[in-house]
């Protein structure tokens, strides 16, 4: 190699924070994420598409001039520590060409047994679920998904039901299946690089298992104190993340140590923004006392605003609570009870919809509702509990408030809201393609 332009190298450090040059090879810092744009005298600005799961530091490299005779690119190569791009009239041969393909983790993901992935209805952990699952099927890892058999999804699928718990209403011993589950994904463990459980404490007994993977569990739902004494327990061979920073918060106030947040994301796509909807409220959840349907009816009555329910009952408790407390406030005109909808049906809900009610009433982790509400063009009302304040942004995709007043003086002035800075905030915040991005970047800090 000699010194001309033509013959300029980058390798470029995953590891390395700053710019470095060894003779004529630069040596940058990569974070995670899908490209880069390099300039040249010619064409400045030109783009090269690098390897999913890898992002160029713009900043880093945006002072960076290349000489036009060394702007064509022959080969991008990466061998996890080092991207090399070359120039054109470098033979591929050469010894600082790296020949071999990208190696992609092979990852268990797990998932919860109640309902089939997607879900037909309810199922926010699964819609994300589903999503994260596909992202990374076509970045080319190689996905292995443990869910009930009526799943429909891209990865390889292996399950230990043929059928969803939840609607296997003669089963005896449905929790049997869970631990099927368990003996399977021991049996397969080497197989694996590593393992992302979404299934909670149901799966912590895979750490008592030996040579077991990387483990990485999503804290999806509010940690109470017994859930957060299994997940001591288990903490030094099991790493935790969690969906929103006042998650991490709560966790840690329990002693649980949390190694990142990672916001839950969607594909905007499959929610088109609508700037014209009707006059109706919307409730979308379960019919329960935390997530607050009876304040969402209180606030639909007291505004004199037609409400649309969409929900479903989980349990003995859930459905004695919706006969004695629910039941007697929809039997109203301004009331319609749909029932559970599948996703067309809950989109065309969230595009027709004045603003959504989510009158939570408990320590949220997250929310999908909101995002997928306000991809829709639709503003957010919403207690200002939990996860909320790091979804919402107050007076500007929707509002908060801290009580049922409060979200009646909201209500009346959601006109005020411009509903394309609510899908703004989506596309800019919450994707399914930004956080596989910072899954990835997960995996390979535990599979290093």
């Amino acid at each position: 190699m000699n010194g001309t332009s033509n013959n300029i190298w980058f390798g470029l450090a995953v590891l390395l924070g700053v710019g470095v040059v060894l003779g004529n090879v630069v040596i940058l810092g990569v974070r995670t994420g899908r490209g880069v744009a390099l300039g040249s005298d010619s064409n400045p600005g030109s783009e090269l598409v690098l390897p999913v799961g890898v992002f160029i530091d713009l900043k880093a490299i945006q002072d960076i001039k290349i000489p036009a005779t060394s702007a064509v690119i022959n080969k991008i190569k990466y061998n996890g520590i080092f991207l090399i791009i070359c120039p054109s009239n470098i033979p591929e041969n050469s010894p600082l060409c790296y020949n071999s393909s990208v190696k992609k983790l092979k990852i268990a993901q797990i998932a919860p047994l109640w309902i089939p992935i997607p879900p037909r209805t309810y199922g926010g952990i699964e819609l994300m679920l589903y999503g994260l699952e596909e992202e990374l099927v076509k970045r080319g890892y190689d996905v292995t998904l443990y869910a009930s058999g009526d799943s429909t999804v891209s990865s390889k699928l292996k399950s230990p039901t043929d059928k969803a718990l939840w609607l296997q209403k003669e089963a005896k011993n449905p929790h049997a299946a869970v631990i099927k589950m368990l003996h399977m994904i021991n049996e397969d463990k080497n197989s694996f690089d590593l393992i992302h459980n979404h299934f909670n404490f149901f799966m912590f007994p895979l750490a008592l298992c030996d040579h077991l993977p990387p483990m990485l569990t999503t804290i999806h739902r509010p940690i109470d104190d017994l859930y957060a004494d299994a997940i001591k327990l288990f903490s030094s061979n099991i790493k935790f993340c969690v969906l929103s920073e006042d998650a991490k918060k709560s966790a840690e106030e329990k002693g649980i140590s949390v190694i990142d947040v990672v916001p839950n994301g969607i594909d905007p796509e499959k929610y088109p923004f609508n700037a014209q909807p009707d006059d109706y409220l919307l409730y979308l959840g379960r019919l329960n006392k935390g997530k607050g349907i009876v304040t969402a009816l209180n606030v639909a009555k007291r505004t004199g605003h037609k409400i649309v329910i969409a929900g479903n009952m989980v349990g003995a408790e859930e459905w004695t609570y919706f006969m004695e407390h629910v039941q007697p406030l929809i039997n109203d005109e301004n009331v319609k009870f749909v029932g559970q909808a599948d996703f067309q049906e809950k989109v065309k809900l969230f595009q027709g919809a004045k603003a959504t009610l989510f009158p939570i009433d408990r320590r949220e982790p997250f929310g999908l509702v909101m995002i997928e509400s306000m991809a829709c063009g639709t503003p957010v009302v919403a207690f200002n509990k939990g996860s909320v304040p790091e979804v919402i942004e107050d007076g500007k995709t929707g509002f908060i408030v801290d009580t049922e007043d409060e979200m009646i003086e909201a209500v009346n002035k959601v006109g005020l809201i411009d509903r394309s800075e609510c899908r703004k905030l989506v596309e800019k915040k919450f994707t399914l393609a930004q956080m596989t991005d910072r899954y990835e970047k997960l995996y390979a800090e535990l599979t290093r």
